[in-house]
Protein backbone atom coordinates (compact mmCIF):
# COMPACT_ATOMS: atom_id res chain seq x y z
CA UNK A 1 0.00 0.00 0.00
CA UNK A 2 1.37 3.26 -1.06
CA UNK A 3 0.12 6.77 -0.80
CA UNK A 4 1.13 9.25 -3.17
CA UNK A 5 1.44 13.06 -3.57
CA UNK A 6 -1.95 13.67 -5.63
CA UNK A 7 -2.01 15.18 -8.69
CA UNK A 8 -2.37 18.92 -9.55
CA UNK A 9 -5.05 20.26 -11.35
CA UNK A 10 -6.86 23.70 -12.57
CA UNK A 11 -10.17 24.53 -11.10
CA UNK A 12 -12.93 21.66 -13.38
CA UNK A 13 -16.14 22.29 -11.67
CA UNK A 14 -17.79 25.63 -10.63
CA UNK A 15 -21.24 27.18 -9.30
CA UNK A 16 -22.26 30.80 -8.83
CA UNK A 17 -24.50 32.85 -10.82
CA UNK A 18 -22.36 32.38 -14.11
CA UNK A 19 -19.61 29.43 -12.93
CA UNK A 20 -16.86 32.09 -14.22
CA UNK A 21 -13.59 32.36 -12.05
CA UNK A 22 -12.62 34.01 -10.02
CA UNK A 23 -15.95 34.80 -8.46
CA UNK A 24 -17.37 31.42 -9.13
CA UNK A 25 -17.10 29.33 -6.32
CA UNK A 26 -14.85 26.40 -6.64
CA UNK A 27 -16.91 22.62 -6.59
CA UNK A 28 -14.09 20.49 -7.43
CA UNK A 29 -10.38 21.19 -8.63
CA UNK A 30 -7.86 24.00 -7.90
CA UNK A 31 -5.92 21.93 -5.72
CA UNK A 32 -4.41 18.46 -5.45
CA UNK A 33 -6.59 15.59 -6.44
CA UNK A 34 -5.80 12.20 -5.57
CA UNK A 35 -3.29 11.01 -2.79
CA UNK A 36 -4.99 8.38 -1.27
CA UNK A 37 -3.65 5.09 -0.43
CA UNK A 38 -2.78 3.06 -3.95
CA UNK A 39 -2.68 -0.76 -3.61
CA UNK A 40 0.02 -2.59 -5.45
CA UNK A 41 2.17 -5.67 -5.81
CA UNK A 42 6.00 -6.32 -5.71
CA UNK A 43 7.80 -9.49 -6.86
CA UNK A 44 11.82 -10.14 -6.78
CA UNK A 45 13.70 -12.52 -8.29
CA UNK A 46 17.02 -13.98 -7.97
CA UNK A 47 19.83 -16.41 -8.77
CA UNK A 48 23.40 -17.09 -7.87
CA UNK A 49 25.76 -18.94 -10.06
CA UNK A 50 28.20 -20.80 -7.46
CA UNK A 51 27.70 -21.61 -3.74
CA UNK A 52 29.74 -18.71 -3.04
CA UNK A 53 27.28 -16.32 -4.02
CA UNK A 54 29.87 -14.31 -5.99
CA UNK A 55 27.76 -13.64 -9.18
CA UNK A 56 24.15 -13.81 -9.90
CA UNK A 57 21.28 -12.21 -11.65
CA UNK A 58 18.40 -10.78 -10.69
CA UNK A 59 14.88 -9.33 -11.80
CA UNK A 60 12.09 -7.37 -10.14
CA UNK A 61 8.37 -6.11 -10.90
CA UNK A 62 6.19 -3.60 -9.29
CA UNK A 63 3.41 -1.55 -9.68
CA UNK A 64 0.38 0.47 -8.67
CA UNK A 65 -3.20 1.08 -9.63
CA UNK A 66 -5.58 2.97 -7.51
CA UNK A 67 -4.63 6.06 -6.72
CA UNK A 68 -7.88 7.77 -7.84
CA UNK A 69 -10.55 10.59 -7.40
CA UNK A 70 -13.35 11.96 -8.75
CA UNK A 71 -16.39 14.31 -8.83
CA UNK A 72 -20.24 13.72 -9.72
CA UNK A 73 -22.73 16.41 -9.36
CA UNK A 74 -26.52 16.79 -10.77
CA UNK A 75 -28.49 19.27 -11.15
CA UNK A 76 -32.21 17.80 -11.57
CA UNK A 77 -33.74 21.34 -11.83
CA UNK A 78 -30.91 23.74 -12.68
CA UNK A 79 -30.12 24.79 -8.85
CA UNK A 80 -27.47 24.90 -8.00
CA UNK A 81 -25.36 26.07 -11.04
CA UNK A 82 -23.19 23.76 -12.61
CA UNK A 83 -20.60 24.84 -15.08
CA UNK A 84 -16.72 23.87 -16.00
CA UNK A 85 -14.61 26.70 -16.20
CA UNK A 86 -12.11 27.85 -19.18
CA UNK A 87 -9.96 30.73 -20.23
CA UNK A 88 -11.37 32.09 -23.57
CA UNK A 89 -8.58 32.88 -26.06
CA UNK A 90 -11.13 34.70 -28.37
CA UNK A 91 -11.83 37.04 -25.82
CA UNK A 92 -9.05 36.61 -24.04
CA UNK A 93 -10.85 36.53 -20.64
CA UNK A 94 -11.91 33.57 -18.08
CA UNK A 95 -15.23 32.10 -19.42
CA UNK A 96 -17.40 28.88 -18.35
CA UNK A 97 -19.24 26.46 -20.29
CA UNK A 98 -22.71 26.60 -18.27
CA UNK A 99 -23.92 22.60 -17.91
CA UNK A 100 -26.71 23.53 -15.43
CA UNK A 101 -28.33 26.66 -14.91
CA UNK A 102 -32.10 27.72 -13.34
CA UNK A 103 -34.33 28.28 -16.69
CA UNK A 104 -32.31 27.17 -18.81
CA UNK A 105 -30.47 24.11 -18.54
CA UNK A 106 -30.55 20.91 -16.29
CA UNK A 107 -27.57 18.68 -16.47
CA UNK A 108 -25.07 16.66 -14.23
CA UNK A 109 -20.93 16.50 -14.11
CA UNK A 110 -18.59 13.86 -13.68
CA UNK A 111 -14.78 13.90 -12.93
CA UNK A 112 -12.53 10.96 -12.29
CA UNK A 113 -9.11 11.07 -12.19
CA UNK A 114 -6.85 8.25 -11.70
CA UNK A 115 -2.55 7.51 -11.46
CA UNK A 116 -0.74 4.11 -11.94
CA UNK A 117 2.58 2.96 -11.61
CA UNK A 118 4.64 0.10 -13.32
CA UNK A 119 8.58 -0.50 -12.89
CA UNK A 120 10.83 -3.60 -13.60
CA UNK A 121 14.48 -4.09 -13.45
CA UNK A 122 16.84 -6.72 -14.28
CA UNK A 123 20.15 -6.76 -13.48
CA UNK A 124 23.85 -8.62 -12.04
CA UNK A 125 24.93 -9.08 -8.91
CA UNK A 126 28.52 -9.28 -8.06
CA UNK A 127 29.62 -9.77 -4.48
CA UNK A 128 32.83 -6.95 -3.35
CA UNK A 129 33.32 -7.77 0.17
CA UNK A 130 32.34 -10.41 2.74
CA UNK A 131 32.48 -11.52 5.97
CA UNK A 132 30.42 -13.34 8.87
CA UNK A 133 27.10 -12.25 8.83
CA UNK A 134 27.11 -9.98 6.28
CA UNK A 135 28.07 -9.23 2.78
CA UNK A 136 28.25 -6.17 0.20
CA UNK A 137 27.67 -6.42 -3.52
CA UNK A 138 27.61 -4.52 -6.80
CA UNK A 139 24.33 -4.29 -8.96
CA UNK A 140 24.23 -2.85 -12.14
CA UNK A 141 21.63 -3.56 -14.98
CA UNK A 142 18.31 -1.97 -16.95
CA UNK A 143 15.46 -0.25 -15.32
CA UNK A 144 12.17 0.65 -16.85
CA UNK A 145 9.56 2.79 -15.28
CA UNK A 146 5.99 4.07 -16.64
CA UNK A 147 3.51 6.85 -14.74
CA UNK A 148 0.52 7.15 -16.38
CA UNK A 149 -1.88 10.04 -15.15
CA UNK A 150 -5.76 10.27 -16.70
CA UNK A 151 -8.42 13.13 -16.40
CA UNK A 152 -11.85 12.95 -17.69
CA UNK A 153 -14.36 15.69 -17.60
CA UNK A 154 -18.12 14.48 -19.01
CA UNK A 155 -20.91 17.06 -18.87
CA UNK A 156 -24.65 16.30 -19.84
CA UNK A 157 -27.14 19.05 -20.29
CA UNK A 158 -30.81 19.31 -21.26
CA UNK A 159 -31.88 22.00 -22.50
CA UNK A 160 -35.51 23.87 -21.03
CA UNK A 161 -35.58 27.55 -22.16
CA UNK A 162 -38.49 28.07 -24.60
CA UNK A 163 -36.84 30.82 -25.79
CA UNK A 164 -33.01 29.88 -26.28
CA UNK A 165 -30.74 29.17 -29.46
CA UNK A 166 -31.45 25.02 -29.55
CA UNK A 167 -35.15 23.59 -29.16
CA UNK A 168 -36.15 22.41 -25.75
CA UNK A 169 -35.33 18.86 -25.00
CA UNK A 170 -31.94 19.35 -26.94
CA UNK A 171 -29.18 16.88 -25.40
CA UNK A 172 -25.99 18.26 -25.20
CA UNK A 173 -22.85 15.97 -24.06
CA UNK A 174 -18.81 17.22 -23.65
CA UNK A 175 -16.44 15.19 -23.04
CA UNK A 176 -12.58 16.09 -22.79
CA UNK A 177 -9.86 13.67 -21.92
CA UNK A 178 -6.24 13.95 -20.64
CA UNK A 179 -4.05 10.59 -20.80
CA UNK A 180 -0.45 11.30 -19.69
CA UNK A 181 2.50 8.85 -19.90
CA UNK A 182 6.00 9.20 -19.15
CA UNK A 183 8.45 6.47 -19.41
CA UNK A 184 12.05 5.85 -18.56
CA UNK A 185 14.91 3.44 -20.28
CA UNK A 186 18.13 3.23 -18.85
CA UNK A 187 20.88 1.68 -16.49
CA UNK A 188 20.99 1.46 -12.74
CA UNK A 189 24.27 1.08 -10.78
CA UNK A 190 24.35 0.25 -6.86
CA UNK A 191 25.15 -1.36 -4.06
CA UNK A 192 22.91 -4.09 -2.00
CA UNK A 193 23.81 -5.22 1.11
CA UNK A 194 22.52 -7.97 4.33
CA UNK A 195 23.57 -7.95 7.50
CA UNK A 196 22.43 -11.44 9.59
CA UNK A 197 22.67 -12.09 13.19
CA UNK A 198 20.69 -14.74 14.29
CA UNK A 199 17.25 -14.94 13.28
CA UNK A 200 17.19 -11.43 12.00
CA UNK A 201 18.29 -10.38 8.61
CA UNK A 202 18.82 -6.22 7.91
CA UNK A 203 18.93 -5.65 4.29
CA UNK A 204 20.13 -2.10 2.17
CA UNK A 205 19.91 -1.05 -1.27
CA UNK A 206 21.28 2.16 -2.58
CA UNK A 207 21.40 2.86 -6.19
CA UNK A 208 21.09 5.42 -8.93
CA UNK A 209 19.50 5.36 -12.73
CA UNK A 210 20.63 7.11 -15.53
CA UNK A 211 18.35 7.34 -18.89
CA UNK A 212 15.83 8.88 -21.11
CA UNK A 213 12.48 10.11 -20.15
CA UNK A 214 9.70 9.83 -23.12
CA UNK A 215 6.56 12.38 -21.97
CA UNK A 216 3.77 12.13 -24.13
CA UNK A 217 0.31 13.40 -23.64
CA UNK A 218 -3.07 12.41 -25.59
CA UNK A 219 -5.74 14.93 -25.70
CA UNK A 220 -9.34 13.80 -26.77
CA UNK A 221 -12.80 14.67 -26.57
CA UNK A 222 -16.30 15.47 -28.76
CA UNK A 223 -19.70 17.24 -28.30
CA UNK A 224 -22.74 16.02 -29.62
CA UNK A 225 -26.14 17.65 -29.70
CA UNK A 226 -29.44 15.96 -30.31
CA UNK A 227 -32.16 17.82 -31.01
CA UNK A 228 -35.88 16.65 -30.13
CA UNK A 229 -36.50 14.11 -33.48
CA UNK A 230 -33.15 15.10 -34.90
CA UNK A 231 -30.38 13.51 -35.67
CA UNK A 232 -26.93 13.49 -33.17
CA UNK A 233 -24.34 16.03 -34.38
CA UNK A 234 -20.57 14.99 -33.35
CA UNK A 235 -18.22 17.22 -33.22
CA UNK A 236 -14.23 16.30 -32.13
Amino acid sequence: MWWGKGRSTPPLVTSGADGVLPDAPILFGGGTAGGGMAPGARADFGFWFDDCETLGIGAKVWGLHGDSDGFYAASPDGVPVLARPFYNVVLDQEDALLTASPGLLLGSVNVDTSSSVLAAEAYLRSGIMAGRGYNLDLIGGYHFLRLDDELSVFSNSMAVDPGGAVPVGTIINVLDDFDARNEFHGGSVGLASEIRHRRWTLNGLAKFSVGNMHQSVRIDGYQSITTPGGPTLVSP
